[in-house]
């Protein structure tokens, strides 16, 4: 389906699997020196200015059976409103006739000296031609944006964006809501030759690429759209929420729709379910609705008792959940509890007081445990479906219609400019490590064109595996960000045990970085907590977080902990497998910091890519795809609304308001008014009258170009179709702290689209 994708009749499908008839004069052609031009080369296209009031149709003709692009840049005929599209090849003129969105209506051939070319119906034509000769990269200036496939040009690349636990629920939810509204299984609505991520949208890859039990998770969403949230809570949720406790992800299915009971009676405090039952020598409290209707806990009295001051009254049947009495009334069983389903129908509600003490639970484990790092919360979140290592490396086997797909995890290096940052801090010794970029990479990082007040503070970088093959489909950065990336290192020790420090060591590593091309071997949890590690970013916004007198009375190893989240990497010391991250770890937590090694290394610290591009549609484009879609999360949209499209900013031209703490490398040559005018001709589907997460579901193109970005390794004068979808919420943060609300939220995506499948099958014609 991913193959020259071309828009015609389903029963004419068969034809083309019955031998081709060849015409001789059709199967050479003359020499072409476009069919061997470099890939970028062929990506170097010029950017137009489209006259308003006139309709300009452009595109390449290529020929299936022959590589590459046989006549680029063609400009459209006008037949009505459809377009004819033609070269000369030897003897004979090639034409295609398309409609006015790119699909083939019909084509053909005539002698080069005919002059009816422009009429199709005295074209010679046969199956042959019409299989093989496609328009790729249509472009209409007044088709808007259509949501149909361009013909001849397909997205060979998907892009999801960050935003914490909304973005994982929006990814759970959109794919769901495909496979349930196109009744196509997920290998078919992924059906691109790239897939890339940032943030929580690498939570979301992180698990569906490994785990085949997190793909099951989503088919049994998309098969009962209205238990959604309540498959999201049994599989995943509720085992979020012991993630930082011994149970972890191990709460059984029976009460999987339960919460572990803490020190207060069920019905109190945070533990406001109100049914107590011992179930595998544990206490939880569950919904009323997890028992059968009209049974309530034994009391003193026994089950059936005519006592009507006892609970058990007119209840005869004793019944035990777990090692919980329950009287019932007579013939009740407990036998769908035991069996797993007594939480299939209970209702997911949100529960804020909860959730604060959970988010609670896992800040706390987090400070307070220095031996745990960010890494090892993703690690365990990565493995709560129970069948995938997350310290396995990225290149490892995926599920199997993941095998041979381009996979690109964004990540950022911190390259600190005004004060060194702090590495790390030894308690012991009461030394600090810090980093600061050298000299010369800052006036690098300069050069570039950038948005944003961290400007200089983060350079592009990315881990990539041609997912289970030894192989790496691009480099760590570009070769200006590692231009960018000469470090200057300073061991600071305190003055008289006082909190002020002074120098007591430096050393630099000005050399270029060797072994960048290959990261297939990193751990999936330390791509995955790179991609996401927004905590390290404290380190750059720390001198604004913290004024003077707030660092004097704020411990410092607090400090430390909340500028832990990033991860440090040796860019000199392959290979980049687990052992590396390990010694890393290491060189930051010795008695005394080796300051000569930690130069010799490289060392560089590694946090979230969301200030510089939360889409991670860069590293898309960084590879050669022009043709992407973009799963996008937000909450408040509407077309003119900017300040809830900041991530998208950050790669426009314009210096947009919105972009504020983020280095924004700009990639495309349109400003936020142009992009907004596109957005406008979006296709909108309302989410159903009862929804209170969900607002509505966007689709729709935007057609870019781009300009000349080093931080990405993105070249000028590519002409750019992001087809994107906008999961648009009400008011639901990337980070609440109830993951309840997140199960509601992604049942919510899936009934909508399940309500609507012919936008959904619009959508799926993309890839």
């Amino acid at each position: 389906f991913w193959l020259k994708l071309m828009r015609i009749h389903p029963t004419m499908w068969r034809w083309l699997l019955l031998p081709l008839v060849v015409l001789a004069e059709d199967s050479e052609s003359l020499p072409c020196e476009t069919c061997e031009e470099p890939a970028l080369q062929l990506l170097q296209r010029r950017s137009r200015q489209l006259s308003v009031g006139t309709c300009e149709a452009r595109g390449d003709f290529a020929q299936t059976n022959l590589a590459g692009v046989q006549a680029s840049d063609l400009s459209g005929t006008a037949v009505g409103e459809q377009f004819i599209f033609s070269w000369l090849d030897g003897g004979f003129r090639k034409m295609v006739l398309t409609d006015s969105a790119g699909a083939k209506v019909r084509a053909g051939y005539l002698p080069s000296a005919s002059s009816t070319w422009t009429d199709p119906g005295s074209w010679s034509t046969n199956a042959w031609t019409e299989k093989n000769y496609n328009i790729q990269n249509f472009w209409n200036s007044c088709a808007g944006l259509s949501m149909g496939p361009l013909h001849g040009s397909r997205a060979t690349g998907i892009a999801f964006c960050g935003g914490g636990f909304r973005a994982l629920s929006v990814g759970i939810g959109w794919l769901a809501g495909m496979v349930a509204a196109t009744k196509q299984p997920i290998s078919e609505v992924l059906k691109t030759e790239a897939i890339a991520s940032n943030s929580g949208g690498s939570w979301f890859t992180g698990s569906l690429l490994f785990s085949n039990n997190f793909n099951n998770m989503i088919e049994a969403m998309a098969a009962e759209p209205h238990r959604a949230a309540n498959i999201f809570q049994t599989e995943w949720g509720n085992r979020w929420k012991y993630i930082a406790s011994a149970e972890k992800a191990v709460i059984p299915k029976q009460v999987a729709c339960c919460s572990v009971r803490g020190s207060f009676p069920c019905g109190m405090n945070f533990n406001n379910e109100p049914e107590e039952i011992d179930f595998a020598g544990r206490r939880y409290c569950c919904p009323r609705e997890i028992l059968p209707a009209g049974c309530r806990s034994k009391g003193t009295f026994s089950c059936g008792t005519s006592n009507p001051m006892s609970r058990s009254h007119n209840l005869p049947e004793a019944v035990i959940f777990g090692r919980s009495e329950y009287c019932c009334p007579s013939g009740t069983t407990s036998i769908d509890f035991h069996q797993g389903r007594g939480c299939v129908d209970v209702s997911v509600k949100k529960n804020i007081l909860q959730g604060i003490g959970e988010l609670a639970s896992t800040l706390l484990w987090f400070i307070f445990d220095s031996r745990v790092d960010y890494v090892d919360i993703i690690g365990d979140m990565l493995e709560i479906p129970g069948d995938l290592n997350a310290s396995h490396p990225i290149s490892s086997p995926p599920v199997a219609w993941a095998r041979g797909k381009d996979y690109f995890v964004a990540q950022s290096f911190l390259t600190p400019t005004e004060k060194g940052v702090m590495m790390a801090l030894n308690r012991k010794s009461g030394e600090r490590i810090t980093s600061r970029t050298a000299v010369d990479s800052q006036k690098v990082l300069e050069s570039w064109s950038c948005v944003g007040t961290l400007c200089g503070t983060q350079v592009s970088a990315r881990f990539s595996a041609n997912l289970g093959s030894q192989r790496s489909p691009l480099p760590i950065t570009s070769q200006a960000g590692k231009a960018a990336l000469h470090m200057e290192y300073n061991v600071e020790a305190r003055r008289l045990g006082m909190l002020w420090h002074h120098q007591v060591a430096e050393a630099e590593s000005r050399e270029g970085v060797e072994h960048w091309n290959s990261s297939h071997e990193i751990p999936i949890k330390y791509a995955v907590g790179g991609s996401s590690a927004l905590l390290g970013s404290l380190n750059v916004l720390a001198p604004s977080l913290l004024g003077p007198t707030l660092r004097q009375i704020v411990p410092e190893w607090i400090q430390a902990r909340l500028t832990a989240g990033e991860i440090p990497f040796m860019a000199q010391s392959p290979p980049f497998n687990m052992a590396h991250f390990q010694q890393a770890r290491r060189l930051l937590r010795d008695d005394r910091f080796d300051l000569p090694k930690i130069a010799s290394s490289h060392l560089l610290d590694i946090t979230d890519a969301g200030q510089i591009d939360n889409t991670a549609i860069c590293h898309l484009l960084a590879a050669g795809h022009t043709d992407v879609i973009s799963i996008y999360n937000t909450a408040g949209f509407s077309p003119r609304k900017y300040s809830v499209m900041k991530s998208f900013h950050q790669m426009l031209s314009g210096n947009p308001s919105t972009v504020s703490a983020a280095s924004g490398y700009v990639i495309f040559k349109e400003d936020k008014e142009e992009v907004a005018r596109q957005l406008e001709l979006f296709e909108r589907v309302p989410a159903a009258a009862d929804a209170t997460e969900l607002a509505a579901i966007w689709a729709g193109e935007l057609h870019l170009s781009t300009l000349d970005s080093p931080a990405h390794g993105i070249v000028s004068g590519q002409r750019i179709t992001v087809r994107m979808v906008i999961v648009d919420g009400h008011s639901i943060s990337c980070c609440s702290s109830d993951i309840d609300q997140y199960a509601i939220f992604a049942r919510e995506i899936v009934q909508t689209l399940a309500a609507h499948p012919a936008f959904a099958k619009r959508m799926l014609q993309w890839r």
